[in-house]
């Protein structure tokens, strides 16, 4: 073990083992070894018996010759390479984002150990099969804002340790079937939004487990059915972020089928005006559902009957007209709901009677009768509302006294 000063604390490190990502580098005391060229050039810093190479922001039209045969970590970020990188087989992580890399097959084959690859922002057009074939340990791999347009699932053999990716930005038009089944067992967070140019997401695309989901629609004008459908099991999900886009005006009713648990959903900005029976109805959303920023004019009965974990629900900046008890059923632990700048124009007595609601956002509508019974909940657990911005003539006698707890109106 080795003691460190860093920032004026004293830091116990022991390498071996030693995870460090993107965003947690290690500062090392710079040294200057039998590495003259490169280290004229870059910083060099050593660890045991590791060298860590930094050479971001230098303006360099190539790295410098000679990189240490032990080279632990390179980073070449922020320059204007262009040629292929000669790696030595020792590099466990590799940063070179904003570059002008357009050919990276047969980078990777002598790093057999690498566990972090960032290249995000280059000008990278495939990954050819075999690119990562002998990453093995590689861990999280970041290609986004490159222009790939030719890849496949074959793109990603040898990833059977891959736990983030992140392809956010590229020119994939479509989503196939198998496109992730070679890292669909380890991975946990997906990242591949937006895709501007997608156009299809084939059946069974996302048929795997994760623990952060992320994608766009792209210019898809239908969001279709069973793309998470798997032949066996269920698939489980933390958080899905689903960024639609102003094209997509409908969705199948069994978009989410094969999907058992999500924690948070979120589906905005849309066209969409409806949402399908049966969408959300056999999946148990456990903490949130954002659906706003579309063009919602209806929502179906007991649409989220199966969440009863369910805490937050965000529909505002939509087209409702109305919001019901039926519409709420079974959201029994419901703390916060956001309804502001739609057309609502009454709230039916006790239509949050059966929820444990916090806070109620109902500003900006067209609400013009408070009736003595639309506020109450079962428990008294209302604290805040926000009901500004409507058109309120009549507000009944006792309406408010449902509220113990309340705070501000």
């Amino acid at each position: 073990m080795a003691i460190f000063a860093n920032s004026g604390v004293l830091l116990p490190l022991v390498f071996i083992g030693i995870a460090v990502t993107r965003e947690s580098p290690i500062d090392m005391i710079e040294t200057y070894g039998d590495y003259d060229q490169v280290c004229n050039v870059c910083n060099c810093s050593s660890f045991d018996e590791y060298e860590f190479i930094n050479c971001s922001y230098r303006q360099l039209q190539e790295l410098p010759p000679d990189v240490p045969v032990n080279t632990a970590e390179l980073n070449f970020e922020h320059n204007n390479i262009r040629a292929k990188i000669d790696l030595p087989s020792s590099v466990l992580h590799l940063y070179g984002k904003d570059n002008q890399l357009t050919d990276i097959f047969g980078m990777f084959n002598e790093t057999t150990g690498i566990t972090v690859v960032d290249l995000e922002n280059n000008r990278i057009t495939s990954i050819p099969k075999g690119t990562f074939e002998f990453c093995h340990k590689l861990t999280e791999l970041y290609l986004s804002a490159n222009p790939i347009h030719h890849f496949n699932a074959d793109s990603f053999i040898g990833l059977r340790s891959l736990k983030t990716l992140e392809m956010k930005y590229i020119n994939g038009t479509i989503i196939e079937t198998d496109l992730f089944r070679e890292i669909r067992h380890s991975i946990q967070d997906l990242d591949i939004n937006p895709w501007p140019k997608l156009t299809l997401i084939e059946p069974g695309a996302f048929n795997f487990s994760v623990r952060i989901l992320k994608f766009s629609t792209g210019i898809m004008d239908y969001f279709p059915g069973s793309i998470f459908k798997q032949l066996q099991g269920e698939v489980q999900i933390d958080k899905c972020y689903i960024y639609m886009s102003e094209t997509l005006n409908g969705i199948s009713g069994k978009a989410f089928d094969g999907v058992s648990y999500m924690g948070d959903l979120k589906m905005i900005d849309s066209s969409m005006n409806y949402l399908p029976e049966g969408l959300l109805t056999n999946t148990s959303f456990v903490l949130a559902v954002f659906l706003q920023n579309n063009r919602l004019e209806d929502l179906p009965v007991g649409f989220l009957r199966l969440s009863p974990q369910l805490e937050i629900l965000s529909l505002y900046n939509n087209h409702l007209k109305y919001i019901t008890p039926e519409i709420l059923m079974g959201l029994t632990r419901l703390k916060y709901l956001y309804l502001f700048q739609n057309l609502i124009t009454e709230i039916p007595p006790l239509t949050f009677y059966n929820t444990n609601l916090k806070t109620l956002s109902i500003f900006n509508n067209q609400i013009s009768t408070i009736q003595k019974t639309a506020l109450r909940t079962s428990r008294r657990t209302l604290e805040t509302i926000y009901m500004y911005y409507n058109d309120l003539t009549v507000i009944e006698d006792n309406a408010f006294d449902w509220l113990a707890n309340i705070s501000q109106v």
